[in-house]
């Protein structure tokens, strides 16, 4: 069976088996009694129960499971408020990516398949999910906050008119487009609760933002207190315009990323789908290049071409807006991790953590804090050792193949057989004399290349043995082939001789080089620091968020200190609902503040060692026994713009930086199918013949 009918097989059987996960949907909505009972109850479109029902037969699938619950993670912060809303859009995509899926298969089958295209479609298959996924979720989430942006303007101009929070938000809400009106309807049902405290906590769990975490709190404690005037403002109009304005910064900076950043990913992808078209038009029209596609450097070319596009692919996915999500972390333990096996690891990693000197522990791990990773020295190491191991065994792997791809070749009866340079195109000697024209006589043909092949390799191999210097084996060589080819002429019997040599000191060339374990050992180097230079790039970005944040406390600070029973406590509690990168330091001190505020804020200032975010935890702990909170963040205006101020200049130079970033690795895979798959092979085909004209121009 040839490669292209197995994928036009494989593009039928998924069309069939999408057809059949529909049918299964639509009998589990007619025969499933618990589901009948809750979809049918009320009036719901058919389509709906579908897409519920489909989401429960994607959570029973194992290879499906682990992608929807991704899938889900994600869709949180939009469709959160509503648990049939949220897995509704979660099967429409996972729907969307069967759909994706198929019409990739569906265009590989017009290609000339090999392994390569396998590959190939592995690699396609996994990016166009990406992109699929990145593409919807990232449109929601820039529609959501370009609704927020009108919402919250809408607030504010009502509550000029009413002066009560409750009326300003009833009057938005008939006006709120629909990304943002669910999230408003809970919103406003968590203001008129009698029970406010538990009505908040409730809300917070699934706001989309921490604007919206912000303005249900700052509404409630309005509602409740009243709206001091400072300075001749309103509290709350002064809140809504922060919360307006850091929206808009946010929203035009991420479309002038977008615009930036626009189409690089399928630029980057594009290149891979013409990676075989290349090949098999410059084996068409240029023979001799058979060879250097199916050597090892081929194979590694190959390679390097598929990293790369894995590579740019996922850094152009970093580059991307990434708004800071509140990751949900399970105490539950694994049970392959409670498994004996697995307590031999960890026992073998605290053997090797025991041989690090003291000084460099202490360095990991201020730098785990710095980039704010949740881990554990002992989860930490384990974690760069598997991954050097992992890395290790895929470059061993990889020269294992390299070297089963050129024994392959040595066997191939071509390898063995004279070619000559002079021809158009590769073609053995004796087999010039004319076609045949039936199968019998084809396969008498091959048949007596293979004799000749295996003739002659074993005579190059009895040759290798019994002579030690070249000119000994060149000379019985060329008496070998004269005995069998009188009617050659000598620069024949010489280059063939040659070629045989050659080949015969390859067949005897050991399995693993030493180059190749150097290889493997400098591999499982970098992949033991390589998570350490992902750390130190993240430790840069929530340099970044680190900024963003305290802007935000500084925000939350001046809105605060007009109320005069609020205290540092009740601070740090609004920080830490609204905080994202400092959520789980605050929450600590938080925790420990009953049993001595003052230790609990030094261990606040030790769990994160940024020096503003050190002056403000100064500040609240002078509100907390020495002056009021008025007094101690009576610069927090000043404070506030020049957070602001630093704040939009990194992101001005993050925009720009990214930008040149991008346009580099977007077309950094254009480059590397054009050179490496195009120009290098035709260079190197260009001096094999250049050499060649010379050694017969000397040979006349």
């Amino acid at each position: 069976m040839s490669m292209q009918t197995l994928f036009l097989l494989l593009a039928i059987s998924s069309l069939v088996i999408a057809a059949g996960l529909w049918f299964v949907v639509i009998r589990m909505d007619r025969s499933s009694s618990f589901l009948s009972y809750s979809f049918r109850s009320i009036s719901i479109p058919r389509y709906k129960r579908g897409l519920r029902a489909s989401y429960l037969m994607f959570q029973r699938m194992p290879l499906l499971r682990r992608k929807l619950k991704s899938i889900r993670v994600q869709l949180t912060s939009l469709y959160g408020y509503d648990e049939w809303i949220l897995r509704e859009k979660s099967a429409q995509i996972m729907w969307g990516l069967w759909i994706t899926a198929i019409t990739v298969i569906v265009f590989f089958f017009w290609f000339e398949q090999d392994w390569i295209s396998i590959l190939m479609l592995v690699l396609v298959l996994s990016i166009a999910e990406s992109l699929y996924t990145d593409f919807v979720i990232q449109r929601g989430d820039l529609q959501l906050l370009q609704q927020s942006i009108h919402l919250f303007t809408q607030i504010r101009h009502a509550y000029q008119r009413h002066r009560m929070v409750e009326l300003a938000i009833e009057e938005a809400l008939d006006q709120a487009g629909p990304a943002v009106r669910p999230h408003l309807e809970r919103l406003y049902q968590s203001q008129i609760d009698p029970d406010g405290d538990k009505a908040l906590l409730e809300y917070d769990e699934h706001a989309p933002n921490r604007h919206y975490r912000l303005f249900a709190r700052l509404s409630r404690l309005v509602s409740e207190y009243g709206d001091p005037i400072e300075r001749d403002r309103s509290t709350y109009l002064t809140g809504l315009s922060m919360l307006v304005s850091d929206m808009q910064t946010e929203h035009l900076m991420r479309r002038k990323l977008d615009s930036l950043l626009k189409g690089l990913k399928m630029i980057a992808v594009i290149p891979i789908l013409f990676a075989n078209p290349i090949e098999q038009w410059a084996r068409s029209f240029f023979p001799n290049m058979n060879h250097f596609y199916d050597s090892q450097t081929g194979w590694l070319i190959h390679l390097l071409v598929f990293l790369c596009v894995i590579l740019c692919h996922r850094l152009l996915g970093e580059l991307q807006w990434r708004q800071p999500r509140l990751q949900p972390q399970s105490s539950r333990v694994p049970s392959f991790q409670r498994s004996e096996p697995w307590k031999w690891v960890n026992r073998g990693v605290e053997l090797w953590i025991s041989r690090i000197p003291r000084t460099s522990l202490h360095r990991q791990l201020h730098l785990l804090r710095e980039a704010n990773e949740a881990r554990s020295l002992l989860h930490w190491y384990r974690h760069r050792l598997w991954n050097a191991a992992a890395l290790g065994a895929l470059a061993l792997w990889v020269c294992i193949m390299l070297q089963v791809v050129s024994f392959q070749q040595l066997k191939a009866p071509e390898a063995w057989l004279y070619q000559d340079a002079s021809l158009s195109h590769t073609e053995v000697r004796w087999a010039a004399s004319g076609m045949d024209h039936s199968m019998n006589e084809r396969a008498d043909r091959q048949l007596r290349l293979k004799e000749e092949a295996a003739k002659y390799r074993r005579i190059t191999l009895e040759v290798l043995k019994s002579a030690s210097s070249q000119e000994d084996r060149e000379q019985q060589l060329q008496a070998n082939i004269r005995e069998y080819h009188p009617e050659w002429s000598t620069t024949s019997i010489r280059n063939y001789a040659k070629q045989l040599l050659k080949q015969g000191i390859g067949w005897q060339q050991p399995v693993f080089w030493w180059w190749q374990l150097l290889l493997t050992i400098v591999v499982c180097v970098l992949g033991y620091h390589g998570p350490n230079v992902l750390l130190l790039f993240k430790k840069k970005w929530r340099l970044m968020e680190m900024r963003l944040e305290i802007s935000q406390f500084y925000s939350i600070i001046m809105l605060l200190r007009s109320f005069n029973k609020m205290t540092s406590e009740q601070l740090l509690e609004w920080m830490a609902r609204s905080s994202v990168c400092c959520r789980e330091a605050l929450l600590k001190c938080l925790l420990h503040w009953d049993s001595g505020a003052e230790a609990a804020l030094q261990e606040l200032r030790k769990d994160i060692p940024y020096p503003d975010f050190t002056r403000l935890v100064n500040q609240l702990e002078l509100a907390y026994d020495k002056i009021p909170l008025r007094l101690a963040f009576d610069d927090a205006e000043q404070s506030w713009i020049y957070e602001q101020e630093m704040r939009k200049q990194q992101e001005e130079e993050a925009v720009q930086a990214k930008a040149v970033w991008g346009q580099w690795i977007g077309f950094a895979p254009m480059y590397a199918i054009i050179f490496l798959y195009l120009v290098m092979p035709l260079m190197w085909l260009s001096m094999k013949q250049m050499t060649e004209s010379f050694v017969q121009i000397n040979q006349l």
